[in-house]
């Protein structure tokens, strides 16, 4: 993933590539936890901790809006 903000380029994990292509401007944060839950064995709250702190970061480098739903 390049971050054109701060000239870098991000390589993403597994699961951070999966979240990256479930943000698709329909799907709430809930709804993406509820998926990758599905599709992982991983602790629910380390889960809910990760991809909340992915999302953050991806705001933080202007890569993501959110629209002043959900966080």
């Amino acid at each position: 993933m390049v971050v054109p903000q701060r000239a870098a380029v991000e390589v993403l994990s597994q699961v951070g590539t999966r979240v990256w292509g479930l943000i698709d401007g329909c799907r709430t944060v809930a709804e993406i936890l509820h998926q990758l839950a599905e599709e992982y064995e991983v602790d629910p709250r380390q889960l809910e901790s990760d991809v909340r702190e992915f999302v953050d970061s991806l705001e933080r480098a202007e890569m993501l809006m959110r629209d002043g739903g959900e966080k």
